[in-house]
């Protein structure tokens, strides 16, 4: 079945909620421990947010705070609080499939000897040394490992190991072509940037058909504006599909589902336009309706990617 463009749109903000040098949270620190197997890589500046209502309600709506737990246990005993003490996050997809935990790369002020206290000390949690590093492993919840005092890694065991040994040799990211190419080209000095390499199989149904990668970013710090760029084969191909995506958001402002669950502003806010060969897709609120429809956004991409 095709995916409404409008709700494309949306999943492409997901990208980003469910992804920041403690001066600047453009996560630099973090991308040399990308694994070089990724397919999408997201990042929120949390620096630039801090202490501000849009950074608490993204975490929670990204349920950040219930993730991190899931490996290090209850952040209230480890003295940890995400939203003071982060700088920068990245989120990272290997396979992009729907059920597949993501890493996360965090960079802050991070509890590291209570959080390796707390498992060291824990019946359920294990540990292994990777190239000189200690990973901890909960269960089938995740693991964790610190590349340094700032620097951590947690998420499926496999990836973690995976980031452990590329840390341990001493070796940076090697992303492939595509992935390196969007990087160059993704704008990472907004609040919210992503890089993706979805598969053909994975666009097919989708208005994002034939294209060869995806980037966007979003300022969340006045209101929300989500630019995401479909990079097509040909300008040609380019300047057809973001037609078609035009005429399907125009044809969904007005579908009844779309009134039901107020989204109505935000699909009449979304823009398409053929950019070369890229198709750029622009969502733009102010924060007041940005930070009211942020959880209806929220439940409609979940339901969508079950």
């Amino acid at each position: 079945m095709q995916i409404p463009v409008w709700k494309m749109a949306l999943i492409a903000a997901a990208l980003l909620l469910v992804s920041g040098t403690a001066t600047a949270g453009n996560g630099d620190a973090l991308m040399p421990h990308v694994p070089s197997s990724a397919r999408m890589v997201a990042g929120i500046d949390v620096a630039s947010l801090r202490g501000t209502a849009v950074l608490d309600q993204v975490l929670q709506a990204a349920n950040a705070q219930q993730r991190i737990e899931q490996v290090t246990g209850r952040l209230d005993r480890v003295g940890f609080n995400p939203t003071q003490q982060l700088d920068s996050l990245v989120v990272v997809g290997i396979t992009l499939s729907r059920d597949e935990r993501p890493l996360l790369l965090l960079e802050g002020d991070l509890p590291r000897a209570a959080i390796e206290q707390a498992l060291a000390t824990e019946g359920q949690a294990r540990s292994e040394s990777v190239g000189g590093f200690t990973i901890y492993t909960r269960s089938s919840s995740g693991s964790i490992v610190f590349l340094t005092d700032r620097v951590a890694a947690m998420g499926p065991p496999r990836v973690v190991q995976q980031v452990a040994t590329q840390a341990s040799s001493g070796e940076a990211s090697r992303l492939s072509r595509g992935m390196r190419t969007l990087m160059g080209q993704a704008n990472r000095s907004q609040s919210l940037w992503f890089i993706a390499t979805p598969t053909a199989a994975q666009l097919e149904s989708t208005p994002f058909r034939g294209a060869t990668g995806v980037r966007g970013h979003a300022d969340l710090r006045s209101g929300l504006r989500l630019t995401t760029h479909a990079v097509m084969p040909s300008a040609a191909a380019a300047s057809t599909t973001a037609s078609s995506m035009q005429d399907q958001i125009s044809t969904a402002a007005s579908r009844d589902e779309v009134a039901a669950l107020g989204l109505g502003p935000v699909i009449q806010s979304i823009q398409a336009n053929a950019r070369g060969e890229a198709v750029e897709l622009t969502i733009q609120l102010d924060q007041a309706r940005f930070r009211r429809t942020l959880n209806t956004v929220v439940a409609v991409i979940r339901d969508q990617l079950r």
